[in-house]
């Protein structure tokens, strides 16, 4: 009965010892874009394993997996991962030491190592255009990840396209993406101006006639005022309007004050160039343009000024444009003058 103690005991220990003894093996598999490197090949359960990730120029690491290698048994020294011998894999956790270097426990099994390198990203640069600038989303990606560009509202113009460069090429942006290539990118978005409704109100002493019925927005646009016989234009303006029960079609010309009933927001400035010429800027929106007449022949003689200035251009009585040299009556500027001889 003794030896059969004894022989149970010394059969317990060399059970003990060898797995005590048991060494299980670290795999690493080779990285694309950078190098990751074991201290050690194999090592017992519960062992510290040191691994070192180093990426290769322009990349950084993504991620790095620990993952059981559970086999019926223990792992062959063979390399060789195969999934229909190792149906099971568990993920060991890893501790970031700082400076691509990474520790974990080893387990009572083999483990393969990887990593994933990724490309650093680069720059989406979004640069300001002629009236705003796109953005973009992500600010910074990877060669082959794909960015979604958005085009602020701008007012008074539409929204036209991006452009893009990689360098001197440009890249193709459909529906507002792209894919980034193998380096940063310069985006920016063009606008084009949109027209708006020139309304010229009628009046029974003269006639105001803009060169266009629709204005795109910051383009001069050119006033005709006539007034009738006997009358003097007297004050020219122009106001922003608000339509208020919805915008005109692009292709209506004509302004139906019933249809569409409009509201002042603010006046625009208007330059004065002779007697009947007016001009100002189209602002970003409808405007309406109003000219006041009063009362006073432009024939004859009555509160005519003198010392004509030369520099501007000056009518006779008739609304015919006349030289320097011209003596009489003449308008300039809708003011009666006498040029002497």
């Amino acid at each position: 009965m003794r030896r059969l103690y004894t022989a149970i005991l010394l059969l317990a220990v060399a059970v003990a010892m060898a797995q005590a003894a048991a060494r299980y093996t670290i795999t690493v598999v080779p990285g694309e874009h950078g190098t990751v490197v074991s201290d050690v090949t194999q090592a017992e359960a519960g062992t510290v394993v040191t691994i070192t990730v180093t990426p290769d120029a322009d990349y950084e690491l993504g991620a790095l997996l620990v993952e059981e290698r559970v086999t019926t048994g223990n792992l062959d020294d063979d390399d060789a991962w195969e999934p229909a011998r190792a149906p099971r894999r568990a993920a060991v956790a890893t501790t970031d030491a700082g400076g691509g270097v990474f520790t974990f426990v080893m387990p009572a099994v083999g483990v393969k190592v990887s990593a994933i390198f990724l490309h650093v990203p680069f720059e989406v640069e979004c640069v300001y255009g002629e009236h705003s600038a796109p953005v973009a989303t992500p600010g910074q990606a990877r060669p082959g990840e794909t960015v979604t560009l958005t085009a602020p509202e701008v007012e008074g113009y539409t929204f036209s396209h991006y452009v893009a460069l990689f360098g001197d090429t440009e890249i193709a942006v459909e529906d507002g993406q792209f894919v980034m290539p193998d380096g940063p990118v310069t985006v920016e978005a063009v606008y084009v101006p949109r027209s708006y409704h020139v309304l010229a109100q009628v009046s029974s002493r003269g006639t105001v006639t803009a060169e266009a019925a629709m204005m795109p927005t910051g383009e001069t646009v050119v006033l005709t005022v006539m007034p009738n016989e006997g009358f003097v234009v007297n004050e020219v303006t122009v106001e922003r309007v608000k339509v208020v029960d919805g915008e005109l079609d692009d292709d209506d010309d004509a302004w139906e004050p019933a249809r569409v009933p409009a509201r002042a927001q603010s006046v625009v400035a208007v330059t004065c160039h002779d007697w009947c010429t007016y001009s100002f800027v189209m602002p970003p929106s409808h405007v309406r343009v109003t000219a006041t007449f009063t009362a006073g022949p432009i024939t004859g003689v009555d509160d005519a000024l003198t010392d004509l200035p030369a520099e501007q251009a000056r009518y006779n009585v008739n609304g015919q444009r006349v030289g320097r040299d011209y003596r009489g009556v003449v308008i300039e500027g809708g003011r009666k003058r006498l040029n002497r001889p």
